[in-house]
């Protein structure tokens, strides 16, 4: 995988949560107090300066100090002229001071893993005012969910999980924070406008991959009856066009992993008790060709929807042999028996000649048999095959858009 250029910084995750606060690494701290007595002649002035009292500036510079709110220090810094980065042990959250980022974990890179997290923001997770909370009836999801959590550079991440029809999990502040500083959206997701983040739509196609599989985890079906992929998310009807947007920035990507023909369409809509409408939008994938590149490029963690997902393809084959078989005869006839007029291979597939003629066409357009025509109008066409090594695998997943014109002659 190529290095993605994305960073979360301490500065980010300052600009998420101002409560952020941090502990002074301890070889530190003796030179931070010569600085302060060298410039300010006590701590008793510096701490006017920064508005603290004296008590609480001596008690965070102690051996065994207590933590300090980030804008403080960021005051002293800037009053001694200190690299921030170079003083700070480690980053916690008030909330839960146990958990905490070490310095020398900054900056995070974006990743495969961080990718999946913010996909999973945008379908079951939601991001509270002071944790990420992931729920899923689906245990592999929660799972999984669980261990990219502990990936991130986050010690002693606690885990409060509910049970309620659905497992939901909560997980750290500090979760929460990396998490908006890579685009997750914060609250009520139907009533606020969404994008792919921007560093996730120009990164690495495994980066993108880890994004799209997690959103339809969480929020596709795998039909097989109808044959289809569908991804269904709901928006209140006066921003359903970001929906739409939405949907068109999914789509794009889907393309870049050669995964074309794919729809957006209205779903359904519903009226809430306090009078808000929302509305649905569906992005749909059909065809085999397009299922295949699916399974190969994107997949599903959720193995319930990767057997779903075998079975729409098999399905759909099963259905295209027997729509094409008379195809698949007539290029079998033609591999074993070299030539053949279009009367015999109508006796040989037992279809009559009008309907023998269309299915020749098709593969003539499609470039797989060519023709010798006759002379004489009384006698059919001689066919054979254009190339010899031609699969029933690549005609079964062909588009047969040519229409035969109806005035044409036979063959």
């Amino acid at each position: 995988m190529k290095e993605t250029s994305f960073r979360i910084y301490l500065e980010n995750l300052f600009d998420i949560d101002l409560n952020i606060s941090v502990i002074i690494k301890g070889y530190k701290l003796e030179e931070i107090k010569n600085k302060i007595i060298l410039k300010y002649k006590s701590l008793r002035k510096f701490s006017k300066e920064l508005n603290c009292s004296p008590s609480f500036l001596s008690s965070i510079l102690k051996k065994d100090g207590k933590s300090c709110k980030f804008i403080l220090f960021k005051k002293i810094s800037k009053e001694l002229e200190l690299n921030t980065n170079e003083y700070i042990e480690k980053i916690i959250s008030r909330c839960r001071p146990n958990c905490f980022i070490k310095s020398e974990n900054l900056p995070i890179m974006g990743s495969p893993f961080l990718s999946s997290l913010v996909g999973r923001s945008f379908g079951d997770g939601c991001i509270g005012p002071i944790s990420f909370n992931y729920t899923n009836k689906n245990m592999e999801l929660i799972a999984d969910t669980t261990r990219k959590v502990m990936m991130l550079p986050i010690e002693n991440v606690n885990l409060n999980k509910r049970y309620y029809k659905a497992i939901s999990v909560q997980y750290a502040k500090l979760v929460r924070n990396i998490l908006v500083a890579s685009g997750a959206p914060v609250g009520r997701k139907t009533s606020q406008q969404l994008y792919v983040p921007p560093w996730i739509k120009n990164d690495s196609f495994e980066i993108k991959a880890s994004f799209i599989q997690a959103l339809f985890d969480d929020e596709a079906t795998v039909s097989v009856s109808s044959r289809q992929i569908v991804l269904g998310m709901w928006k209140r009807s006066d921003i359903i066009d970001n929906l739409t947007n939405f949907f068109s920035e999914i789509k794009s990507i889907l393309n870049e992993f050669g995964i074309n023909g794919i729809t957006i369409t209205d779903g359904n809509e519903c009226v809430h008790k306090d009078g808000i409408v929302t509305k649905e939008k569906r992005l749909r994938i059909c065809g085999i060709a397009n299922f295949e590149k699916f399974k190969e490029k994107v997949g599903f963690f959720s193995s319930r929807k990767n057997e779903l997902l075998n079975e729409v393809i098999q399905s759909t084959q099963k259905s295209l042999l027997k729509k094409y078989s008379s195809k698949i005869k007539i290029i079998e006839l033609l591999k074993t028996k070299g030539q053949l007029n279009t009367s015999e291979l109508a006796k040989e597939i037992g279809k009559s000649r009008r309907i023998t003629c269309d299915n020749l066409r098709d593969l003539e357009n499609l470039g797989k048999v060519s023709r010798i025509r006759s002379q004489n109008k009384t006698k059919s066409d001689t066919w054979f095959l254009t190339n010899t090594s031609s699969s029933n695998n690549s005609l079964i997943t062909g588009k047969f858009f040519y229409q035969p014109d109806k005035n044409q002659s036979y063959c």
